[in-house]
Parts: C-alpha cells; sequence; structure tokens
C-alpha cells in the first residue's frame, strides 16, 4: 500500500490547526477566567474610578449631590465611569456604597450574584411621595445585600459586602432615600 504525500501533508496541516484552534480558544477562556477572578468580589465589569475630595465636585461634574453622608465618618468620594456618582463610608462596622446616576444603562451596584427573593420597601418621605426600594441578599454570599430605587430623576444604589444585620441595612438605605430625596411643594 502507498501513501499519499499529499494526503498526509494535507492531514498535518488539518491537524495543526484544530490545534492550534484549540489551543486559542482555550487561551480565551482562561484569560477570561482570571479576568473575572481579579474583578473585586463578585463584580459584572472594572470601573474607572476617579477620586474626588468632596460632594461638591461630584455635583459640580455630575449635578448629583449625595446627601446624609456628610454626617458619616471618613467617607471617600468617587466618580465611576465619569457618571455615576460613588460614596463610600462605614457604620457600626458595615461598609455601605452608594451609587447614584442618571444613566439607566448600568448595573449600578455591578455585582453579580445569585440574588435571592426581592425585599420590597416603600420609604414615606416628608412630602407625601412613596419612594419604592428594591433589596435583596445574595444567596452565593449572606455578606452581599443590595437595594436599587429610583427618585428625582436618578438612579440609586446601596451595596455592602459585609451584611451584619438586614435591618441595620434597610434602615440606612431609608435614611439616605429620605436625606436625597427633595421635596416640592
Amino acid at each position: 500500500m502507498k501513501i499519499n504525500k499529499k494526503f498526509v501533508i494535507i492531514a498535518i496541516f488539518i491537524c495543526f490547526f484544530v490545534v492550534l484552534a484549540l489551543i486559542i480558544f482555550n487561551r480565551t477562556s482562561i484569560s477570561h477566567f482570571f479576568i473575572r477572578q481579579n474583578l473585586f468580589n463578585g463584580e459584572i465589569e472594572q470601573r474607572n474610578i476617579k477620586p474626588v475630595n468632596n460632594p461638591s465636585e461630584i455635583n459640580d461634574t455630575l449635578d448629583i449631590l449625595l446627601e446624609g453622608i456628610d454626617t458619616v465618618a471618613a467617607p471617600v468620594y468617587n466618580i465611576e465611569d465619569e457618571n455615576i456618582a460613588r460614596a463610600d463610608y462605614v457604620i457600626d462596622k458595615m461598609q455601605y456604597t452608594l451609587r447614584a446616576s442618571s444613566d439607566s444603562s448600568k448595573s449600578l451596584s455591578n455585582l453579580e450574584h445569585n440574588w435571592g427573593s426581592p425585599i420590597l420597601m416603600v420609604c414615606k418621605c416628608d412630602d407625601g411621595a412613596e419612594v419604592d426600594v428594591d433589596a435583596q441578599v445574595a444567596l452565593d454570599d449572606y455578606n452581599v445585600m443590595k437595594a436599587d430605587w429610583y427618585d428625582n430623576d436618578l438612579y440609586y444604589s446601596m451595596t455592602t459586602k459585609n451584611l451584619t444585620s438586614r435591618e441595620e441595612f434597610l434602615q440606612e438605605v431609608n435614611r439616605i432615600v429620605l436625606s436625597n430625596h427633595i421635596t416640592f411643594y
């Protein structure tokens, strides 16, 4: 039996390209895995964070004023991706991240978890307005909780990654909702 040299060369090239395609596919999958692992504790995407010195810089840049944070010791203010106001602070060992934006296209919480059943809360403001808040605890990490709401033409999100008490978290969310609600008479 005589082996055709052209057939052998073609078979070798086909095998080479199949192996090369598998290596490229696996590297892409592996690099995607490592990139996802580099994101902080379940974040959906890496965001550009620009530090600012005080909330008035956020207000001057984004026309968003984060109220109620000034009563907390040592808050840290940032602007994320040029259109999200952010404040990080701690109360009684629980760390909070408050974000606000007029852009509805991004997930403000920026967290990817298996979320539990929604906890619906209605915050009643002094002017009679009611703000609906949708809060959830992560099923895959009971230390993570988020709350989302819409008020004053802004989208808000409050998150924590070291939940000590659901009730304390929801009380803080209620305080922040009431502090940031603009009363119209």
